[in-house]
């Protein structure tokens, strides 16, 4: 498979650690849980101030410990000094008010700021220039393979962990002090892909893996119309709380995955951006005799996808003609 962005394939890990956590899977550490987080929004921007926005990665809230949990992954070297100064101007007001957070969660807020255990001089480089307590640096110790893939533990791991280690600054909440003290041990392996599964960054065939599968489940049904926004919420579990501005980006991805499968593999099982055709519709066509044949259509589906997904790998440039 094409080589994902480490980028995407860490800042994706994270956010589902973290969104997990909350939810209770299997696994994980506990501390969200038990305090009640919820995972508030993703990828969501929020003002602060006057004229100024910041956009983490993941919020999540906690009104039993008056609690605002703001994440951001950083995967390279560098921090931004002036995102970093945007983040010293969140309060209560405006995560109340932009973030739309509840008055009790705002109470208190913390920034964590997540990077990789081989920058970590680097990153406490970069936020030694723009002090702040209300921010929390911690590093993850993960090796990524030649597809972008991520793994526990690097061969250059000074002091071997498996987890998030904090090196710098305590939160305002000693539950999550406690948790992190000074690391939360996390098994990478068992951290799901299910809240957050794409990003913006991730590649078509990453897309293709997900969104396929349930076209395919679909059409075995017997369904002859399914909207771009329910494949969405079917195929990333937390759509309803990813922000509009960027749902938009991850649906013109999936439009973009949906029209080469129509247009190629699947061309006589789907119809998808075509003239007079809704926007957001994908039509199903249904084989026929379908109850009667069902394995063997699962099986030329299951072909059909497999051809696609090594189209979607090819070095040659995908052909999508717009109607």
């Amino acid at each position: 498979m094409g080589q994902a962005p480490k980028s995407s394939v860490f800042s994706r890990k994270i956010v589902n650690l973290f969104a997990g956590m909350a939810f209770g899977s299997p696994d994980l550490p506990p501390t969200l849980k038990d305090a009640a987080y919820s995972c508030h929004s993703i990828e969501q921007s929020f003002t602060v101030e006057t004229n100024f926005v910041v956009n983490p990665e993941v919020v999540l809230c906690s009104d039993m410990d008056q609690h605002t949990l703001i994440v951001e992954a950083k995967s390279g070297a560098n921090l931004n000094p002036a995102q970093l100064e945007r983040y010293t101007l969140v309060n209560p007001e405006c995560l109340q008010k932009s973030a739309l957070t509840t008055a009790s969660a705002a109470k208190k807020h913390d920034l964590l700021v997540i990077g990789l255990e081989q920058w970590k001089d680097r990153l406490l480089l970069g936020s030694s220039k723009v002090p702040s307590d209300r921010r929390v640096i911690a590093v993850a110790d993960i090796a990524f393979d030649d597809e972008g893939n991520g793994s526990p533990g690097s061969a250059d791991s000074v002091q071997p962990y498996q987890g998030i280690m904090r090196i710098e600054n305590q939160f305002s909440t000693p539950r999550l002090n406690d948790a992190f003290n000074p690391t939360l041990e996390v098994d990478w392996d068992v951290v799901p892909n299910i809240y957050l599964p794409v990003d913006h960054e991730s590649l078509d065939w990453e897309f293709a893996e997900f969104m396929m599968p349930e076209i395919i489940s679909a059409i075995l049904r017997g369904d002859q119309v399914m909207t771009l926004e329910e494949l969405a919420a079917t195929v990333i579990r937390h759509w309803k709380i990813i922000s509009a501005k960027y749902q938009t980006m991850l649906l013109d991805c999936m439009r973009r995955v949906l029209k080469q499968a129509a247009q190629k593999r699947f061309s006589s099982f789907m119809k998808f951006g075509e003239k007079g055709q809704k926007k957001n519709e994908v039509v199903l066509m249904i084989p026929q005799n379908l109850t009667e044949n069902i394995a063997a259509q699962r099986a030329q589906l299951n072909k059909r996808l497999r051809d696609f997904m090594e189209d979607l790998n090819s070095p040659q440039i995908a052909m999508i003609y717009e109607a």
